[in-house]
């Protein structure tokens, strides 16, 4: 018995398109973090959808200031936010009510990785083709 098979990919293409891939697919997801991020916070909501309980000892919620809202940008492959919602991310901040949760905001949602995901498939998918 003899076997002859032919591949219809383009393995040499491919590597020298990974790295262009990869950086469009980085700045694509920095881009989809910041419009989840900022949808999480207008929808007080996690990553996950669980709902925010934002009740302050004192002061304004971070929903009414926008400070951190406004501080959230996407450059290229980067991601900047206002140093207290980085620690608001990580619930590290203490002066938050008991039962109090407004962990875990930032990031992307189901929906948009699975875009991401299926865009990125169809970007090696044609730098594979002859």
């Amino acid at each position: 018995m003899k076997l002859n098979l032919k591949i219809s990919a383009d393995l040499k293409k491919l590597s020298k398109q990974i790295p262009n891939i990869i950086k469009e697919h980085l700045i694509d997801y920095v881009k989809n973090v910041e419009k989840d991020t900022k949808l999480n916070i207008d929808n007080s909501t996690d990553v996950d959808g669980k709902s925010l309980n934002r009740e302050y000892k004192r002061g304004q919620p971070l929903i009414e200031t926008k400070t951190l809202f406004n501080s959230l940008k996407s450059k290229k492959n980067k991601l900047t936010v206002a140093k207290h919602g980085y620690h608001h991310n990580y619930g590290e901040y203490k002066h938050l009510r008991i039962k109090t949760y407004v962990e875990n905001f930032i990031g992307i949602n189901a929906n948009s990785e699975k875009l991401l995901d299926d865009k990125f498939s169809k970007r090696i998918d044609k730098a594979l083709s002859k």
